[in-house]
C-alpha cells in the first residue's frame, strides 16, 4: 500500500477530491470506491538556513478500486484537425487494436457520446464495451467514468506540482505551416536520404526538427546542408499535398496522413507523420510510373556485356537519393530509358543530383552488370559521365 505525507491543507483537498469521486460513483452506478485514511505525524527537516525544524502533517493512504463502469477498455485517441472543409481526424489506436477496427464515419468533432455535449475539443477518445461490442466516443472527463478515476492525493506544494507536471506541459514551440515542414523534409531526404526513426543515426524527423527548431551550432550546420535543396522542396510541397490528398487508401496510416496534410499547420505530436509524407509521395509517384510502364509495350534489351564502354541517349524515368554504400553517405539512383534499353546507374557525381525525371540526357560509361528487375532486362553502368550531344555524335 502506498502512503503519502501531506500537509493539513493537502489532506483536506484530497478528502474533498475522493468524496467527489465516490459521490459520482453512487450517482452513476459505478463499481468500485475509494477509502481515504490519515494519521497525524511529525518529522524533522533542515531548512534553507541550516536550522533543524520539526514539521507536522498527516500520513495518508488511499485504498479501494478505481470507480468506473465495468467492462470497458480503451480503444484509441482521436485528434481533431479543423480546416476549411471541416474536420479531419488522426486516430491513434491502442497497441494490439487490429487495422480497420475503428469506423471513422462514427467520429464527430469535439463530441462526447456519454454526456452528449459538443465542444471545441481537440482531443477525444474511443472506448470499447467488451460485452456488447459497442464503441463510444467520449471526452477526457467522461473517459474516467469508463476506465477508472484516479485516486492520487491532491498536492499543493510547488516541488510536488513540478514533479507531477514534468513532461505534461507543452514546449510552446511555434507551429510551422504544413508546406514549410514538407519543404524541409524534402530537402532532408534529398541531402541525406530517407531515414526512419528506427534507423541508426539521426532520423529524417530529427533532421527536420533540428533545421526548424534547433539553435545550436550543429543545427545551423543542418540548415546550411539543406539550403541548396529548399527551393526544390518549396516547389514540391504543394505537389505532395495535392497528390496524397487524392489517394484513396483506407489504412490507419493513410487516413491519418491525409488528415495531417489537410491541416494548414503541423502540430508537434503529428510531426513524424507529416515528415513521412515525402517517402509516401515518392512511392505514390514511382508506383504510378510503374503502372504506366506495365501498360507500355516497351521490352528493354541488355546493352553490350560487362566491361564494354558505351554511350547512351535517352529520357530519365527515375532520379532519387538513396543510402550510399559507405556509412553515413548517400548516392543517386538514376534510371534512363533509351530506344532499346533500361540503363540503371548509382552515382554520387554532381550531374546525378541535377537530373530530374523526364529530362533527356546523353551518358558515357562502362557496363557493370546485366540484371533483371520485375521481368525487365536492365543494364547497370559504372563510372558514368554526362556528355553533350556533340560529344556523343563524335564518340
Amino acid at each position: 500500500m502506498t502512503t503519502w505525507t501531506l500537509t493539513a491543507g493537502e489532506y483536506a483537498a484530497t478528502k474533498a477530491h475522493i468524496d467527489k469521486i465516490n459521490a459520482r460513483a453512487v450517482k452513476r452506478g459505478f463499481t468500485g470506491t475509494f477509502t481515504l485514511t490519515g494519521v497525524p505525524t511529525t518529522w524533522m527537516e533542515t531548512n534553507d538556513a541550516g536550522v533543524i525544524v520539526e514539521r507536522a502533517g498527516i500520513t495518508a493512504s488511499i485504498t479501494g478500486t478505481p470507480p468506473c463502469y465495468g467492462g470497458w477498455t480503451f480503444l484509441a485517441a482521436v485528434d481533431t484537425l479543423e480546416n476549411e472543409t471541416g474536420a479531419q481526424f488522426v486516430v491513434r489506436a491502442a497497441p494490439g487494436v487490429p487495422e480497420g477496427t475503428i469506423d471513422r464515419n462514427m467520429l464527430l468533432a469535439g463530441h462526447c457520446g456519454h454526456c452528449g455535449t459538443n465542444r471545441r475539443r481537440k482531443n477525444t477518445f474511443l472506448v470499447h464495451n467488451e460485452t456488447t461490442g459497442a464503441n463510444m466516443q467520449v471526452g477526457s472527463t467522461c473517459l474516467k467514468d469508463f476506465l477508472g478515476w484516479d485516486g492520487s492525493p491532491v498536492f499543493t506544494r510547488e516541488a510536488d506540482l513540478e514533479g507531477l507536471l514534468d513532461g505534461a506541459v507543452g514546449t510552446g514551440r511555434p507551429e510551422y505551416t504544413t508546406e514549410t515542414v514538407l519543404a524541409t523534409a524534402w530537402a532532408a531526404v534529398a541531402q541525406f536520404g530517407w531515414r526512419p526513426s528506427a534507423a541508426s543515426g539521426d532520423s529524417t524527423r530529427a533532421v527536420v526538427e533540428a533545421a526548424l527548431y534547433g539553435r545550436g551550432a550543429k543545427d545551423r550546420d543542418v540548415r546550411s546542408a539543406l539550403a541548396g535543396h529548399m527551393q526544390a522542396g518549396t516547389l514540391e510541397a504543394p505537389k505532395i499535398i495535392e497528390t496524397l490528398l487524392a489517394t484513396t487508401g483506407t489504412s490507419d496510416y493513410e487516413s491519418n496522413l491525409r488528415a495531417v496534410l489537410a491541416s494548414p499547420v503541423v502540430e508537434a505530436r503529428h510531426f513524424g507523420l507529416a515528415v513521412s509524407a515525402v517517402p509516401a509521395y515518392q512511392r505514390t509517384v514511382n508506383g504510378a510510373r510503374a503502372e504506366k510502364a506495365k501498360v507500355d509495350t516497351f521490352e528493354p534489351k541488355w546493352l553490350g556485356k560487362p566491361g564494354d564502354k558505351v554511350t547512351v541517349e535517352g529520357n530519365v524515368v527515375t532520379a532519387m537519393t538513396v543510402d550510399g554504400f559507405a556509412y553515413n553517405t548517400t548516392s543517386r539512383l538514376v534510371v534512363v530509358r533509351t530506344a532499346t534499353a533500361l540503363i540503371k546507374i548509382y552515382s554520387a557525381a554532381g550531374w546525378a543530383y541535377d537530373v530530374e525525371p523526364g529530362e533527356q540526357v546523353t551518358l558515357a560509361g562502362t557496363v557493370k552488370a546485366l540484371t533483371d528487375y520485375q521481368g525487365q532486362q536492365q543494364t547497370q553502368l559504372t563510372r558514368v559521365k554526362r556528355i553533350d550531344s556533340t560529344q556523343a555524335a563524335s564518340a
